[in-house]
């Protein structure tokens, strides 16, 4: 997310959003779990980042029923099948001609997409047990460095370079800057 609302071309207005946000919310004070069901624009920055880099990119099942996908694709007891969250969060058929795009407002003023367009914590019997925790988690992280803290990249103008893995890591990590906040009081 991070990468998301710093890289070189990124719309200012969506960080002054968060961060006005974090302050309205936290008003000076600790993160809990009342503040976090407010941070609704963070919440919609958050997804917005896992629909583009989802943590688990890939993912592959055996199917143990003959069923039929959305689009009418037959699958049959036995066989596997594979979906890239990757590659789905980035299709135009899947989420329109700006799915390449980093855009926190499609997430606001209508219902969360099925789990089968955003399948970043994967869908049906098998969704990720930890997806609450982890969003409530993430919302917490946020609202602690943004209340205090300025974060630039250190290479705007560079994409992180990705390993294979189950997961999605960045080979390098995110190298940034922390400015503290001089708008900011400290206690």
């Amino acid at each position: 997310m991070f990468y998301s609302l710093n890289r070189e071309g990124a719309d200012q207005a969506v960080i002054d959003t968060l961060v006005k946000e974090v302050d309205d919310v936290l008003q000076g004070q600790q993160p809990t779990y009342e503040t976090y069901k407010q941070q609704k624009f963070a919440e919609a920055c958050l997804y917005e980042s896992l629909r583009l880099f989802p943590s688990v990119p890939r993912n592959m099942k055996q199917c143990v029923q003959d069923d039929v996908l959305p689009d009418g694709t037959r699958i049959y007891a036995g066989e596997w099948f594979t979906w890239s969250s990757y590659v789905m969060g980035r299709s135009e058929l899947v989420w329109g001609e700006d799915a390449k795009e980093y855009k926190p407002s499609r997430w606001l003023g209508t219902e969360k997409p099925s789990q089968g367009k955003f399948s970043s914590f994967h869908a049906g019997p098998r969704v990720c047990i930890g997806q609450q925790f982890a969003t409530i988690e993430a919302l917490t992280m946020i609202a602690m460095i943004l209340s205090k803290f300025r974060v630039e990249l250190v290479e705007p103008n560079k994409l992180p370079a990705y390993g294979v893995s189950v997961t999605l890591p960045m080979l390098d990590g995110l190298p940034i800057r922390v400015h503290r906040r001089s708008d900011v009081k400290e206690e």
